[in-house]
């Protein structure tokens, strides 16, 4: 939590206020443990206000199974620990991989005191609930093992695999229906690029490990070359038809920070795209981003169509060459918003050992672009298809409703194109009278919806209680308030594009005998 920094990730602190804590930084933990049902928690190496995380009770004991209720266990990340008894008392259970705190010297801490046999059954009783949970107490042998990586690259997980990359990837720009290409009328493609034939996996750190994957690796070349045949694929991108530039960012890495938000070989790929664009006779241009994070605007953001594909796995490029051919619809979305240049951006500051953390009304991502009017260059939640959609009828299951209530938000959705698609629809909330300063709206669903053209759909949000609500950080308070008032409720397919606003009001909780 609150893991901003990555170059001096074990000595910087990131110092925060509770509000922000709790309503921003814990929060996507928060719902991944108490609807997500998650087994176990890593516990990272940053300090959080002059506390190292995995010595900090406020976050492993009071927020983490108090407040949330987790019955899981909470491990560090590798060599994360510092110490035995601030550890172990703070609520941490599993030091990760080493046993240099949590071997010899736990086992003295506890004969001496400083760790008590509760808080060491504890320990114990968490990792063997989650062994018997998971039907592998006294199974994980050799043999287990072998079988479980075997299972791992069986076809139904290798469909999967591509399944979930076909769905990620987000169609961001379709200038004048570029996208999809016709497969059977295309006379050439080039596939060129920094990452043309590259499949990548992860920006590096533990996440570049990948497990006797190489035989299995489908690079972007490949994937489009299988759909075309080798025939159709032009050696220079001077001679063909369309154009394919797989692009990306770099530096992402565990441990280290990007320097830069440009692509990598910026200047060699912008001009590969101005050239492309300029050439005589048009070609049709489609530049694909890969990597894990944001880019900000180039000239490679010219080219009529873009399609960011993050790291789509091991059979990325038959994911991709699907897309742009239109064997699948797009229907991914931007996890964050994407600036025009480090301008757009907020002040921050990695080198430091102190860093700062916004208030909570001033935020992050959206709500950062919401606050200041700054226009993105593209939007959290942003995502294209091949057909098209329309909103209508909003609707509450009471207005106005309770505090302390759920309240069930629907609209309809309508498939207005001529095609089969999934659509990822957001509800955003605003209160209008707040007590403290709040964000000007903030993401409180999604649902993503399976739509046949011309069919109506309603589409429903539970709204809970803790939906509506700010944290109250006063010592005689600490929790969630969703407090009586007047709130708005806006619905569409992206942050900046919201078709649907409607104003439900929240009274009181009802009191003893209220009907």
């Amino acid at each position: 939590v609150c893991n901003e920094v990555e170059t001096a990730r074990g000595s910087s602190s990131s110092n925060v206020c509770e509000r922000s804590l709790r309503e921003m930084y814990t929060m996507p933990f928060e719902y991944s443990i108490k609807d997500g049902k998650a087994l176990a928690v890593m516990v990272a190496y940053n300090l959080v206000n002059n506390i190292h995380c995995t010595q900090h009770p406020h976050l492993l004991t009071d927020i983490l199974k108090y407040d949330w209720g987790h019955r899981g266990y909470a491990l560090s990340d590798w060599g994360a620990l510092h110490a035995t008894a601030a550890a172990a008392n703070a609520g941490h259970d599993v030091e990760l991989v080493n046993n240099t705190y949590f071997g010899t010297a736990l086992l003295n801490a506890v004969n001496t005191g400083a760790v008590s046999q509760a808080r060491l059954d504890d320990m114990a009783r968490r990792i063997l609930r989650n062994k018997i949970f998971s039907n592998v107490l006294g199974k994980l042998t050799a043999a287990s093992r072998i079988q479980y990586a075997a299972d791992l690259m069986c076809a139904a997980h290798k469909q999967l695999c591509l399944d979930i990359g076909r769905r990620s990837i987000v169609l961001a720009k379709n200038d004048n229906n570029t996208l999809p290409l016709n497969a059977s009328t295309l006379t050439s493609i080039a596939v060129v690029g920094t990452y043309a034939n590259n499949a990548r996996l992860s920006g590096g750190g533990s996440g570049a490990a990948t497990c006797a994957l190489a035989a299995n690796l489908v690079t972007p070349l490949q994937g489009i070359t299988a759909k075309v045949g080798a025939g159709k694929i032009a050696a220079t991108w001077n001679t063909a038809e369309a154009v394919v530039v797989v692009v990306g960012v770099s530096g992402e890495s565990e441990g280290s920070d990007r320097g830069t938000l440009a692509i990598n070989n910026a200047a060699a790929e912008n001009t590969l795209v101005t050239n492309i664009l300029a050439a005589v006779p048009a070609k049709k241009c489609i530049v694909v981003v890969t990597g894990g994070s944001a880019a900000s605007r180039d000239v490679w953001a010219n080219a009529p169509a873009i399609l960011v594909a993050w790291y789509p796995g091991e059979n990325q490029g038959t994911a991709l060459a699907d897309i742009i051919f239109g064997d699948v619809n797009p229907s991914g979305r931007l996890s964050s918003s994407w600036p025009v240049s480090n301008a757009s951006l907020p002040t921050f500051t990695p080198t430091l050992t102190q860093i700062p953390y916004p208030s909570p009304d001033t935020g992050v991502g959206y709500r950062w672009y919401d606050k200041t009017g700054i226009v993105p260059f593209l939007a959290f939640g942003q995502g294209l298809s091949y057909t098209t959609f329309a909103y209508s009828n909003l609707r509450f299951s009471s207005n106005p409703a309770y505090a302390g209530e759920n309240v069930i938000v629907t609209v309809t959705i309508t498939n207005t194109g001529t095609r089969a698609g999934e659509e990822v629809a957001q509800l955003y909330l605003s209160e209008q009278n707040p007590p403290m300063k709040r964000p000007v709206k903030e993401l409180r669903g999604f649902a993503r919806v399976a739509l046949n053209p011309g069919v109506p759909t309603d589409v429903s949000f539970t709204l809970r209680p803790r939906e509506f609500a700010y944290f109250d950080s006063t010592a005689t308070v600490r929790r969630f308030i969703a407090q009586p008032d007047n709130y708005t409720i806006r619905v569409g397919p992206s942050s900046t594009n919201l078709p649907l606003s409607a104003t439900i009001t929240l009274l009181d909780a009802r009191g003893p005998g209220c009907p």
